[in-house]
Order: C-alpha cells, then sequence, then structure tokens
C-alpha cells in the first residue's frame, strides 16, 4: 500500500511538472529564449447592433511556425487627447491557428462618441503551451 501511495505521488508531482529544489543557486530557464509568434491583421470592419454598438471583425493570419491556440485580440479605444474610453476583448472563431492559418476575431465594442482612435494587441496559446503569449502583431 505505502508503495502504491508513493507511487501515485510521483506520478501526481511529475504530472504537475514539479522538480526538487536545486542546490545551486542558478536560476536560468531550461527553455531557450524565442521570439514571439507573429500575427498578421488586416482592418477591423464594424458590423453595426444599432443603438448598442458593434461587433468588429478582424481578420488574422499567424505568420509564424508555431501552432497558436485561443488567439485573443485587445482592443483599446481612445479619445482625441489620447485618454482611454473602453477596452475589450476577443476570441479568434478558429480555436487553433496552424502556421499560415487564417481567423476572425470578433470584438463586440459599445457605441461612444468620443473614440477617434484603436490599438490592437493580441496574445495566444503556442504550441499547446499553459499560458498566454503576448504576440508580435502587424497590421496589412
Amino acid at each position: 500500500m505505502k508503495n502504491l501511495i508513493l507511487t501515485l505521488g510521483l506520478l501526481l508531482i511529475a504530472a504537475l511538472g514539479c522538480t526538487a529544489p536545486r542546490s545551486s543557486g542558478s536560476s536560468s530557464s531550461s527553455k531557450a529564449a524565442t521570439s514571439a509568434p507573429t500575427i498578421i491583421y488586416g482592418k477591423p470592419s464594424f458590423e453595426s447592433l444599432g443603438r448598442a454598438g458593434s461587433i468588429v471583425h478582424i481578420q488574422v493570419t499567424n505568420t509564424s511556425d508555431k501552432t497558436l491556440q485561443f488567439v485573443e485580440g485587445h482592443m483599446a479605444l481612445y479619445d482625441k487627447s489620447g485618454d482611454l474610453v473602453s477596452s475589450q476583448n476577443g476570441y479568434c472563431e478558429t480555436q487553433t491557428l496552424t502556421p499560415g492559418g487564417k481567423g476572425v476575431v470578433k470584438i463586440m465594442v459599445d457605441k461612444d462618441s468620443r473614440v477617434s482612435r484603436y490599438e490592437m494587441t493580441f496574445s495566444a496559446q503556442v504550441d499547446g503551451e499553459f499560458g498566454d503569449t503576448q504576440l508580435t502583431a502587424v497590421q496589412k
């Protein structure tokens, strides 16, 4: 019974990615540093919802050699003075974008006459790894 509990504990530790503490003071990562995957996005198009606002459609293309999952678009809306009016997020309709893959991110925004410009950023899970990675985004 003790062996079974010990084995299950070790399996749980391995599944969670836990490691034994190191005796050396090294804090270097075991992963090689890589640049952020790149995504290209087109000019947003707006689908009016009347007084409620709009749904913004943004065509995206994965130009990296990595598979992207759960691509999220972040749209910050600013007034003429550069003050933030609002910020909204939305996801790509296509759950997975393989290298060269295309999809559309949809973001719902409120109608606000103060908005004079926007900024876009994108994030995604990369190659199935846990957590989001900020993507390098280039507008075409």
